[in-house]
């Protein structure tokens, strides 16, 4: 059973490596900031 993590960050690249380095592991979630969080839940 994969788990859901949400990583915000204003960095493009950081969430993109976020989101590849723990995409196999879990179900990422991201966003640019915290307004757009709404959106992604």
């Amino acid at each position: 059973m994969k788990y859901k993590i949400l990583i915000i960050d204003d960095e493009e690249m950081i969430l993109s490596m976020m989101e590849k380095c723990l995409g196999e592991q879990f179900f990422v979630y991201t966003a640019e900031n915290a307004r757009k969080v709404d959106f992604v839940i």
